[in-house]
């Protein structure tokens, strides 16, 4: 429901973004006349963020956080014209971050951001599923006539605001910014645009009340200084309100080179693609697989796509956590302390303990648990989580062998699962990467079948997941997941991550 919204919201304000500086007195000093709009050239970079709230009137919502990502602009000048490079970056999309960049294009225009030419969109490691980029591109073109204060100026990238089953309907045939004069922002005098309607949503053939207010401030080379950008939509359901709220900041250096996360994030997309571009080596001789005493640190995330007949999915990023794993041999057993933090549901932060312990043993493969002790009273975790997640082949495999078990943590699903007999995990082989030895192991089952507790009604689903070992401690570098359930109205899709944090 939402995706084409947020591209819309972002046809906004993304070449006219935001830091989030003081605007300070809106009392301040207007242009003695008309402007003449140009670009200059300058260097850039920036963070938008989108998040959307969901409620009913009178009610307030839950806020979810949808899109996050990065931009880096630099406008050089060539004689009489611009030549601009521009680079997307280091996306987290309903949870899942990629570091790498998902767009990047150069061009020439004229100083009224113009007469485009030399236009090439170099090849990178991500998609850019959104079609974010050519949105900014729709953005450019400044006015070709002066601009006095309470005058129309920058069109809005109406095109931008059309798909198939999406438009924007706006009062006016060309709506566009209102020239607001000049404002003092961190020391500069600055060019002050904004826009205010009500409006119509069309989707899939409804049409539904709303608004959109959006304010931005550019230097006087029209680089960007500070904005924001709210969409509201009155629909689909009864009563329902929903609020696409759009900011975008400068990044500092800091931002950008002592970021701990984003530091841990690129070096777990770092692992995945290492792994990815590992050529398999098949096993022919049959291998074991053990646990050997370890420490490290996962990155779990979820995500819910829920989507009823006939209506557009909705992306939730659904929950994720740290998990901190230590080992110590406690012959002829294997003892285990786990703990939990950085709890976030429906991308909200939970307020729990720094860090929530749980201690168990088992054998050699991660079976036979015993001792679960947890003392937290939070139920987060149960033995059925840690036989789904850590249960390791038990006995010796070639490559293409059926080697343990598909397990759904039946717990938290509230379903009984029942899979084809004799499918489940399958032994690739292995891959090398730097010096570790890595295994392989794919689940792909096309049809199972699932009851609901207590109840009669019969769902059916499919699943593929991935998992990579390092095999000489057998504990997790990788596992993606996907299980999509047919439900009576729908379907729900399930997809997961565990990942390992490279110190």
């Amino acid at each position: 429901m939402y995706k084409r919204l947020i591209v819309l919201l972002f046809a906004c304000f993304l070449f006219l973004p935001s830091c989030q500086h003081n605007l300070g007195d809106t009392s301040a000093p207007k242009a003695d006349g008309p402007v003449d709009l140009r670009y200059g050239p300058g260097s850039f970079d920036l963070r938008s963020t989108v998040n959307v709230t969901v409620g009913m009137k009178g009610m307030d919502g839950t806020e979810i956080p949808v899109m996050v990502f990065d931009s880096h602009y630099v406008i050089k000048k060539v004689g009489s014209r611009l030549a601009w490079n521009v680079v997307l970056d280091n996306q987290n999309s309903g949870g899942s971050l990629n570091p790498e960049p998902f767009y990047s294009v150069s061009f020439t225009t004229d100083v009224k951001g113009r007469n485009m030419a030399d236009k090439v969109v170099h090849e990178v490691p991500g998609k850019d599923e959104l079609g974010l980029g050519e949105t900014i591109l729709d953005g450019l073109e400044l006015p070709l006539e002066k601009v006095a204060v309470g005058d129309p100026s920058i069109a809005l990238p109406v095109k931008a605001f059309q798909s198939k089953d999406t438009q924007i309907l706006f009062p006016e045939p060309s709506p566009k910014y209102v020239f607001d004069g000049v404002k003092e922002v961190g020391g500069k005098e600055c060019y002050a645009f904004s826009y205010e309607s009500e409006l119509t949503v069309r989707q899939y053939g409804k049409e539904y009340p709303g608004s959109m207010h959006v304010s931005t401030t550019c230097t006087k080379e029209m680089l960007p200084v500070s904005a924001d950008s709210e969409l509201t939509m009155n629909g689909p359901m009864k009563d329902m309100v929903t609020v696409i709220v759009g900011k975008v900041r400068e990044l500092t250096a800091q931002d950008m080179a002592t970021s701990t996360a984003a530091q841990e994030a690129k070096a777990m997309h770092d692992l995945r693609t290492a792994l990815d571009k590992a050529p398999l080596q098949l096993v022919t001789e049959p291998m074991t697989f053990h646990y050997v005493p370890a420490s490290v640190r996962l990155k779990a995330e979820a995500t819910l796509t829920p989507a009823e007949k006939g209506e557009p999915a909705v992306k939730l990023p659904f929950m994720e956590f740290v998990m901190k794993i230590d080992t110590a041999a406690q012959s002829p057993r294997l003892a285990w302390n786990v703990a939990m933090s950085d709890f976030k549901v429906l991308g909200q932060p939970l307020e729990m303990p720094e860090a929530i312990g749980f201690a168990f043993t088992t054998d050699a493969s991660g079976r036979d648990i015993q001792g679960f002790q947890d003392n937290t009273g939070t139920g987060v975790l149960s033995v059925a989580d840690i036989e789904s997640d850590f249960i390791i082949p038990e006995g010796a495999y070639r490559s293409g062998d059926v080697c343990m078990p598909v397990k759904i943590k039946g717990k938290a699903a509230n379903l009984q699962y029942d899979f084809p007999e004799g499918e489940g995990f399958v032994f690739q082989g292995v891959k090398t990467v730097d010096s570790m030895k890595v295994g392989v192991f794919t689940a792909d089952i096309a049809h199972f079948t699932a009851n609901a507790k207590g109840a009669e009604v019969v769902h059916h689903g499919s699943l593929s997941m991935v998992r990579y070992y390092d095999l000489a401690t057998m504990m997790p570098l990788w596992y993606d997941g996907k299980v999509v359930m047919e439900m009576v109205k729908g379907s729900v899709t399930t997809t997961g991550s565990l990942t390992r944090i490279m110190d």
